[in-house]
């Protein structure tokens, strides 16, 4: 078999450095696909059910590996997630504040009240100007930190729908390969019942030679019992009888004849 596969290899090669549209390159493409063909009808049944058993195999690792990059991108989302959430309820704060300072500047006064403390309105300004920036960048920051979180989502949405896609259609492949294969197992079982059935049995051999030979004894019984009726035919009897006749006058006449002087 290994000497199928280096030869097969070796034609495959060939083929490769030919130009692809010469008369040779033609050849060696149809001696590769004659090959082919032909080691694939060599393969036992046993043996490519394994190679498929091999293949759904590796299919679970390749799901594996799928869940394992599916559960990191859901802990990303899970992260993010916490981060918007975290940056929502900063903003909202900052909102309050900004609003409590606001209401605190209303009005001409140059100290003013803010959460129970005077503080100097120029400072209470700036405070409020800083705070103001902070949170529209914080907004702008919570913006786009939600369409990111929107775009993960769906993203993971659709890697789950595909992983229990892919794992529900490796189930399938397996129980059909399983099905197959407890046919093949069946189907085994029959042919080899049935080649069994069709070996000759020692005991029926002998009865039957034991038959044959019987045949011939009575063949050589029917064959003396035809002889024999043949020999008792009227004209076979009046013949003898004459022979008979003559033959004992014949000695009668010698008798009487006496001794010759």
């Amino acid at each position: 078999m290994w000497k199928k596969i280096f030869v097969g290899l070796a034609l495959a090669s060939a083929a490769a450095m030919v130009v692809p549209y010469t008369w040779v390159g033609s050849h060696l493409r149809l001696a590769w696909h004659k090959w082919s063909q032909a080691a694939k009808q060599a393969v036992p049944l046993e043996c490519e059910l394994e190679r498929l058993q091999m293949e759904i195999r590796q299919l679970a690792q390749h799901d594996e590996r799928f869940l394992d990059k599916l559960a990191r991108q859901a802990q990303a989302v899970k992260k993010l997630q916490a981060s918007v959430e975290q940056l929502q309820t900063q903003t909202l704060k900052r909102q309050q504040e900004i609003k409590a300072m606001h209401d605190s500047l209303i009005g001409n006064e140059p100290q003013v009240v803010y959460e129970g403390q005077r503080y100097p309105r120029a400072e209470l300004e700036e405070q409020l100007k800083l705070d103001f920036l902070a949170l529209e960048a914080d907004e702008k920051i919570l913006e786009n930190r939600t369409k990111h979180l929107q775009e993960m989502k769906k993203s993971l949405h659709l890697n789950e729908q595909r992983w229990k896609q892919a794992q529900l259609h490796r189930e399938r492949l397996a129980a059909e390969l399983q099905r197959l294969e407890t046919t093949l197992v069946a189907e085994r079982r029959l042919q080899k019942d049935w080649r069994n059935s069709q070996e000759e049995d020692p005991y029926r051999k002998l009865e039957s030679e034991i038959e044959a030979f019987r045949e011939e004894v009575e063949l050589l019984k029917t064959k003396r019992e035809l002889a024999g009726q043949r020999d008792q035919s009227p004209l076979r009897a009046s013949q003898r009888q004459r022979q008979e006749e003559e033959e004992w006058r014949q000695r009668l006449a010698q008798r009487l004849a006496g001794p010759q002087s």
